[in-house]
């Protein structure tokens, strides 16, 4: 069966929500029947989209659950949703070694949620209990608002579906950094043990405050800590570690 992280390929069957998929490049291709896809299975939780999980017993027919490519069977949906994109498994994508190849294995070790952050950077969380409730745009504000004032600033998307418009906002509102769930190797974060997930936030969290602050060997001092003024700011949405 299949796992969270698993890289497959695909074939378009018909087109439904979906109509374009989230390449590498960040462009939003258009696709068609009988296109091949790769993507990765993953779980959803969207309320005002779909809800869907990878499946638990063999299936040939699957669906796009989300623009950034997570692959999965749709378990309910909106009264406004159309009907899903169908795919169908044509193969799993493998390494040198014969092993499916899954997004999760090439994030690093994990490590113990500690509540720290590395620098002193000041963490600033936009929460809410659902999709489209102003979370991410609240973040792109307030980011927008401390560049303003002089701040550097990162942006982290925590929870979610991958796909990259949150992050592209944030960047398009002055965040000088900007990460997502998707670079610990997740595609989605729905279903994730709440110690996994704690572990890539503390891993996200000191990355990000490292990059934003001053480099070189003076970057603790009194008056860098003065000069680098930093602030994070998180999108994190708590309804997405239901199980």
């Amino acid at each position: 069966m299949p796992r969270a992280g698993d890289v497959a390929l695909f074939e378009v069957v018909s087109v439904g929500k979906h109509s374009h998929i989230e390449v590498v490049t960040r462009r939003q291709a258009q696709i068609f029947p009988a296109d091949r896809i790769l993507a990765a299975f993953g779980n959803r939780y969207a309320t005002g989209q779909y809800e869907g999980h990878v499946p638990t017993a063999p299936t040939e027919q699957l669906h796009i659950l989300g623009q950034g490519g997570a692959i999965g069977l749709v378990k309910s949906a909106h009264s406004t949703m159309p009907k899903p994109t169908i795919v169908k498994l044509l193969g799993y994508a493998v390494d040198a070694q014969g092993q499916v190849i899954n997004t999760k294995y090439y994030s690093r070790a994990p490590v113990r949620f500690s509540g720290d952050v590395p620098t002193g950077a000041r963490v600033i969380l936009s929460l809410g209990s659902s999709m489209d409730s102003g979370k991410t745009t609240t973040a792109g504000y307030v980011a927008r608002s401390l560049k303003q004032i002089g701040k550097t600033v990162a942006y982290l998307k925590l929870t979610g579906t991958v796909f990259t418009k949150d992050m592209d906002f944030n960047k398009d509102c002055g965040a000088d950094f900007v990460s997502d769930f998707s670079q610990m190797g997740f595609p989605s974060t729905y279903l994730c043990e709440i110690p996994t997930a704690s572990s890539w936030k503390s891993r996200m969290v000191s990355i990000s405050a490292r990059r934003t602050c001053c480099s070189g060997t003076g970057a603790s001092s009194p008056r860098c800590r003065a000069s680098c003024s930093r602030a994070v700011t998180a999108s994190a949405r708590s309804a997405e570690f239901n199980s």
